[in-house]
C-alpha cells in the first residue's frame, strides 16, 4: 500500500516479522517481481563469487552455508566460512542433531569456525576480536534478526523492548493496548520465551486469531502457550533443518532423524511442509486439510510420545 492512510480497526494482529541485512530477507519488496528481481541479482552476485563467509550459526545461517555447498559444486565449488560464538551450530537443537549438521558441512566442504567472538562484519571482511581479519567475495550476516516493529516505533514505544521486538503478554495482547495483538519474529513474550520459527508463528497466530474472536464476543481471552499445548505444557518444537535439496534433520523433543538415510526422509519432510503450505496459502482444500490434521498430531506427539525428559 503507498503512501500513508488511516484505517480503522475493532482489533488488528501484528505480524511484520524481521529482517536481514542484504538480499536474504530485504525489508522493502512490495512485489513477486521486485522479489524475483533480488533472487537474480543475489544468485548472479554468488555464481561470480570464489569465496563466502556466513556469520551466523543459527537456523538462517546453517541452511544458507548448506545451499551453497549443495548448489555449487566441482568446478564452481566455493569457499565457504560459518563463522559464530556459539561453540555449536543450531544450539536450539539436541546435541545429536547439531552433531549431524556440523558433520553434513564440513564433509561438505564448509569450514566452521566456532567460539569466534566478532569485533565488526564489512561487506567482504570480518573481524574478529582476537584482530584477526577474515576476507570474502561475500558476507553474509545472518545473526539476530531486527524486529519490523516501526509501525510502534513513534506512537507507543513503551511497547518496545531493548531490541525493539514488541512486548505481549500471556494472551499475544500487546503492552499497553485493548485490542492489538502481535506474532511470530516482531514480538516477544517475557513469560514464555521461545526460537522463532515458522512453527512457533503459526502457534501464536492460532491463539491471536481466538483471542480476536473472544475479544469482539466480549469473553475472557485464553493464553499462550496453554491455548495450543494444554495446561502448563510448554509449546511443541519441531525443527527440520534443510541440507541441501535432498538431506535435511529433523527434530522434535529428544527424536532427531537425520544422517544417510534419515537425512533424506527429513529433506522429503519438509518439501511435504513447504508445498503444502503453498497449498493452504492458495485456498486448497488439500493444503490446509493437511494441515488440520497433522498440528494437532505433532503438538498431541510432543506432549504425550516424544515428552520432553
Amino acid at each position: 500500500v503507498g503512501g500513508l492512510q488511516r484505517v480503522p480497526f475493532d482489533a488488528c494482529i501484528l505480524a511484520t516479522g524481521s529482517s536481514y541485512a542484504g538480499g536474504i530477507k530485504p525489508q522493502r519488496e512490495r512485489s513477486i517481481q521486485e522479489r524475483l528481481a533480488t533472487m537474480e541479482r543475489e544468485h548472479a552476485r554468488l555464481a561470480a563469487a570464489r569465496s563466502v563467509i556466513v556469520v551466523g550459526g543459527g537456523l538462517v545461517g546453517v541452511e544458507l552455508a548448506a545451499e551453497i555447498a549443495a548448489g555449487f559444486k566441482e568446478k564452481d565449488q566455493k569457499s565457504i566460512r560459518l563463522v559464530d560464538r556459539s561453540k555449536e551450530v543450531v544450539k536450539e537443537m539436541p546435541p545429536r542433531a547439531r552433531n549431524l549438521i556440523a558433520k553434513w558441512l564440513t564433509s561438505h566442504g564448509v569450514e566452521l569456525l566456532l567460539s569466534k567472538s566478532i569485533e565488526k562484519i564489512g561487506d567482504k571482511e570480518v573481524v574478529l576480536e582476537t584482530g584477526e581479519v577474515l576476507t570474502a567475495d561475500i558476507v553474509y550476516r545472518c545473526l539476530g534478526a531486527p524486529p519490523n516493529s516501526a509501525p510502534l516505533t513513534a506512537s507507543s514505544p513503551a511497547s518496545l523492548d531493548m531490541r525493539g521486538a514488541v512486548l505481549v503478554d500471556e494472551s499475544l495482547r500487546v503492552e499497553g493496548w485493548e485490542n492489538l495483538f502481535a506474532v511470530g519474529d516482531c514480538m516477544v513474550q517475557p513469560s514464555q520465551p521461545e526460537m522463532k520459527s515458522g512453527w512457533i508463528a503459526e502457534q501464536n497466530a492460532i491463539v491471536a486469531a481466538a483471542n480476536v474472536r473472544l475479544l469482539l464476543q466480549n469473553k475472557p481471552l485464553v493464553r499462550y502457550p496453554d491455548a495450543v499445548a494444554g495446561p502448563n505444557a510448554k509449546t511443541s518444537k519441531p525443527i527440520c533443518v534443510s541440507l541441501g535439496r535432498h538431506h535435511g534433520v529433523f527434530a522434535l523433543n529428544w527424536l532427531v532423524i537425520g544422517g544417510p538415510v534419515g537425512g533424506e526422509l527429513a529433506a522429503a519432510a519438509k518439501w511435504m511442509i513447504e508445498w503444502t503450505q503453498l497449498l493452504r496459502a492458495r485456498g486448497s482444500a488439500t493444503g490446509a486439510g493437511f494441515y488440520r490434521v497433522m498440528e494437532p498430531c505433532v503438538r498431541w506427539a510432543s506432549r504425550h510420545l516424544l515428552r520432553e525428559t
